[in-house]
């Protein structure tokens, strides 16, 4: 274990997989050898052995792109290995993993128990997915390796085993949405953010960081890519399957999500190196554009499944509508993936969209609104908002998803408040779909419609509705809609609210307590920064301000009396806010805390 932690960089003259050992130092053969054993680790029954294994494999592997190699290529000794724990996917155990030629085997290499053979083969697959996203070549590797070789092999047969393909949908959905939240920024990303320290900080280089893998973010965008070219048309048959929906459209949604990054990436290194380039240059530059005829994005079934799901006129359930809420909640988490949920495809008028190939790529074609956009949009923010939602879960999934739409994690993950914005005319949608869902003869306003939310005491919901109010009051609408109601912003600013609730209830427990008042607190920063916002003026050469100048929706048209109520009503409550964020989320007094929002959530059907 040693020799294979101290590993370092490898000379890249070492002779691929597959050559024998010829060529390599005894230390060398020593680290394969050991790699080997701590990948038949993962048969372990005791998974922190396994996980331990798992670890100090891919550490090693990251040292080089030949170590990489190794341990991915079928064509290596170590490859095989892990290739043959991959296959009990498709093979119950009765295939031995590879021997390696001329090396002693290790003790485990036959130990008398085994962990089941579908959680042999999910650790096994999870570390492939992890190295492959750890570095910039892993998704080449992928390919290569043909590590999803046994994945398309079960998806085809999925429907015999539906609790082994749900286990494996989620090991595929949970290795990639790991690696995004422990991505580092691209060479681009930290290039700009460099260039602009306001953008946030940059994280270190290195592929590990205070001990830990950090995942190439571009990295873990490609693998999502040739994932979804390589599994959408397997995927598809099994959205209507009610075993198995619920997992198929959320590892959908996060294999869509990192398609459109990984190409907005190859997007942006374009115009990097070549100067700005007129999106016709860019649509001839992409690497898709000749194999196939574009059709639009809205057509991708993941987009139809969602839209069929929330279709009013539709024959789906409440449990459909809930897995349908749920994915469109994890495509909202991306500027790109929220637009292609609203808009025919991601991108603002001024940038050339992404379309659907039904092969599993995108090319590029024009901007406008989808045929569902306004369906999703409406039926969203009404599971949200509305009184009559047919259940609390479904209430809860919704107003999740409809802040995920909204931005809020966008914004601390850049450091940049305009990342929560979409393109002007989903922004409309959005506004649109808020003034109707909470605009009833009850609830004549968005707050009179959110303080209603607030008043039951039941956490989940509070803090749901929370978190909704922090991600929609960066749009200076919004923002104003909330503090002109004296009632809601007297509740927002107080912290002794969460220890009694809007009807005087007590609240159930001190963790509940804990995690509300930091939604409340999170809810009271996004006002306070769209309210000094709106505070600094618009300069002819200047940057536009980017949240407060924004057209309200067509409830509350620009340039009129209204809207300079609206900004009149920001700068009134100003003094109010800037109290209540100083005090920090539980009245104590103190610096201003602008890291108080939380970054994890749960989402109640998750």
């Amino acid at each position: 274990l040693q020799l294979s932690e101290r590993a370092g960089p490898t000379p890249q003259h070492l002779p691929p997989p597959g050559s024998g050992s010829t060529g390599l130092s005894p230390q060398q053969k020593q680290q394969l050898v050991l790699a080997e054993q701590l990948v038949l680790m993962l048969q372990d029954t005791n998974l922190d052995v396994a996980d331990a294994a798992s670890k100090l494999v891919l550490k090693w592997a990251l040292g080089s792109a030949w170590c990489m190699q190794q341990l991915l290529l079928p064509a290596s000794p170590l490859g095989a290995c892990l290739h043959g724990l991959t296959l009990k996917l498709v093979d119950a155990g009765s295939r031995a993993p590879a021997q390696t030629q001329g090396a002693v085997q290790p003790p485990l290499s036959s130990p008398p128990e085994c962990a089941s053979p579908a959680e042999v083969s999910s650790r096994a697959l999870s570390l492939g997915l992890k190295a492959c996203c750890a570095r910039p070549e892993g998704p080449a590797l992928m390919e290569q390796a043909g590590l999803l070789q046994p994945v398309v092999v079960a998806l085809g047969t999925a429907t015999d085993d539906p609790l082994g393909t749900s286990a494996l949908l989620a090991v595929l959905r949970e290795s990639l949405e790991d690696s995004v939240r422990g991505a580092r920024p691209s060479t681009q990303q930290q290039e700009q953010r460099q260039q602009d320290p306001s953008k946030g900080a940059v994280a270190a280089p290195a592929s590990t960081q205070g001990g830990d893998i950090r995942p190439d973010q571009a990295a873990v965008h490609g693998l999502a890519a040739v994932m979804h070219r390589t599994l959408i048309t397997l995927l598809v048959p099994l959205m209507k399957d009610p075993l198995l929906s619920s997992n198929v459209l959320l590892l959908c949604a996060v294999l869509l999500r990192g398609m459109l990054e990984a190409q907005g990436l190859e997007q942006q290194g374009a115009q990097r190196h070549s100067g700005s380039l007129s999106p016709s240059a860019v649509a001839a530059s992409a690497p898709c554009a000749s194999s196939f005829q574009p059709v639009s994005l809205s057509d991708h079934p993941l987009l139809a499944a969602i839209h069929n799901a929330l279709d009013p006129g539709g024959p789906g359930s409440v449990e459909a509508e809930i897995a349908a809420v749920d994915a469109a909640g994890v495509l909202g988490l991306t500027v790109r993936g929220g637009e292609a949920l609203l808009l025919e495809a991601p991108g603002s008028n001024a940038v050339p969209r992404a379309c659907f190939s039904g092969t599993g790529s995108v090319v590029l074609s024009s901007h406008g609104v989808s045929a569902y956009g306004r369906v999703i949009a409406h039926v969203l923010l009404a599971r949200a908002l509305a009184s009559n939602c047919p259940t609390p879960a479904l209430r809860l999934a919704a107003l999740h998803a409809a802040a995920n739409l909204a931005g809020l994690e966008r914004v601390h993950e850049t450091g940049d408040r305009r990342a929560a914005l979409l393109a002007p005319v989903a922004e409309t949608l959005i506004g649109d779909a808020t003034y109707m869902a909470c605009t009833s003869a009850a609830t004549p306003s968005p707050a009179e419609g959110l303080l209603s939310l607030l008043e039951p005491p039941f956490p989940e919901q509070r803090a749901a509705v929370y978190r909704f109010i922090a991600a929609m009051a960066l749009r200076s609408w919004f923002a104003a809609e909330v503090v002109r109601h004296s009632t809601l912003l007297s509740l927002l600013t107080s912290p002794g609210s969460e220890s009694r609730g809007v009807s005087g209830a007590a609240m159930p427990t001190e963790a509940d307590n804990i995690n509300i008042a930091a939604w409340r607190y999170a809810a009271v920063e996004s006002l306070w920064l769209t309210a000094e916002a709106i505070q600094q003026p618009r300069t002819s050469n200047g940057p536009t301000p980017p949240l407060t100048d924004l057209p309200p929706p067509a409830a509350v048209a620009p340039g009129t009396a209204e809207l300079a109520a609206a900004r009149a009503a920001l700068t009134a409550a100003l003094p109010q806010l800037r109290e209540s964020v100083k005090g920090g989320p539980h009245g104590r007094r103190g610096a201003l805390n602008l890291g108080g929002l939380p970054r994890e959530h749960q989402v109640a059907t998750m």
